[in-house]
């Protein structure tokens, strides 16, 4: 009690509150002078109000935590929804920053940010902050930190997308994209047909001048684009898809699943195109192997020649028409050949041809 007597206001202040309490309980029943007694009421009733204030504030707080979290959750529903329904579209982006080395990029998609790995990225290309680039939304998921975006450069699909935008006729449905193979950055082939009697598909898609075609080339950072007709007839087809080399023997052997083509001895380089290029995506529109001979090749061997068929140049109308395999179906298409010219340097899964090959098909 003496002790209580000695203390001030200020000593008290410092106390907790149940502390206060004890010395004001203590005050009461030992008869403690006016001035301890009256500190100690003074601070047990502000604390007890101060108590009371922080349990409002700690309240306060967690709700507007809830409310934070209900909001933050709604938007990433929102975002999931809207994204969602727009995959398999091609989009306008800004590049934000690339990380690690372009492993991948992240892009401002506008309402959320996206990622472009590496894998969906051309090759030669460089990207830079502030850059805007189309891309496809490939794929939209949900993750613990919210929605995540995939987006592509190098999907097929960009390439169609392209077509859509700047070709009317294949926006209205007159022309169609049938097939694509692509090899991205560097070189794309593009089957179309015509769905109506008078329209010419490819040079719709080429378009006045080269216009169209054009702008779809300086999209993609100078790709270049092969545009060939689609042809019901498969030996056709396959006739067309070796273009711009000539074709002077054409068969198909179903039992091996093989395309044999003969190709002039001076257009072999032509065919086979930049380590393995040309023949390469041509065996992923058709669908099978192909096996390239040269003309002098056949020749000796006693093979009959069969010339290729007529192409068709009438339109197709579209309940007529088959589709033909995508270039994911026809991803283990391979390229093979029996040519002195050393056609077999080309791998089975068409990565890359020796280079001493390439430098001796290169014509001088």
């Amino acid at each position: 009690v003496q002790v209580m007597h000695a203390l001030s206001e200020a000593t008290l202040t410092e106390l907790k509150s149940d502390t206060a309490l004890f010395v004001f309980r203590v005050c009461q029943l030992q008869n403690c002078t006016r001035e301890a007694s009256s500190a100690a009421t003074d601070v047990y009733k502000r604390n007890e109000q101060e108590s009371v204030d922080e349990a409002g504030r700690v309240a306060e707080q967690t709700a507007k935590q809830v409310v934070s979290q209900g909001v933050r959750e709604a938007e990433r529903e929102a975002v999931f929804e809207e994204f969602s329904h727009k995959e398999g579209e091609l989009t306008s982006a800004a590049v934000l920053r690339v990380e690690g080395g372009r492993k991948q990029v992240i892009v401002d998609l506008g309402r959320a940010e996206a990622v472009l790995p590496w894998a969906e990225q051309i090759r030669p290309e460089h990207y830079r902050q502030g850059q805007r680039i189309r891309v496809y939304i490939k794929e939209v998921y949900r993750a613990a930190k919210g929605p995540q975006i995939v987006v592509s450069r190098s999907h097929p699909d960009v390439l169609k997308r392209l077509f859509e935008l700047e070709v009317p006729e294949i926006a209205r449905g007159t022309v169609e994209i049938v097939a694509v193979a692509r090899d991205a950055g560097f070189r794309s082939k593009v089957a179309v047909i015509s769905r109506q009697q008078g329209i010419d598909p490819i040079g719709a898609c080429v378009g006045p001048r080269g216009g169209r075609i054009q702008n779809i080339v300086t999209e993609l950072g100078g790709e270049r684009i092969d545009i060939i007709r689609w042809d019901p007839n498969e030996v056709a087809y396959a006739a067309n898809t070796i273009s711009p080399a000539e074709v002077i023997s054409i068969s198909i052997d179903k039992a091996e699943n093989t395309v044999n083509i003969g190709i002039p001895d001076k257009q072999m380089a032509l065919a086979i195109g930049k380590e393995g290029q040309n023949a390469r995506l041509a065996a992923q529109l058709i669908g099978r192997r192909v096996s390239l001979n040269a003309e002098s090749v056949l020749m000796e061997s006693g093979a009959d020649l069969v010339p290729p068929p007529e192409p068709n140049m009438e339109a197709i109308p579209a309940a007529k028409a088959t589709s033909v395999s995508s270039v994911e179906d026809t991803a283990g298409a391979v390229i093979e050949s029996d040519s002195v010219l050393s056609l077999a340097a080309i791998n089975p899964d068409g990565a890359s041809v020796d280079s001493s090959v390439v430098k001796q098909l290169t014509p001088e």
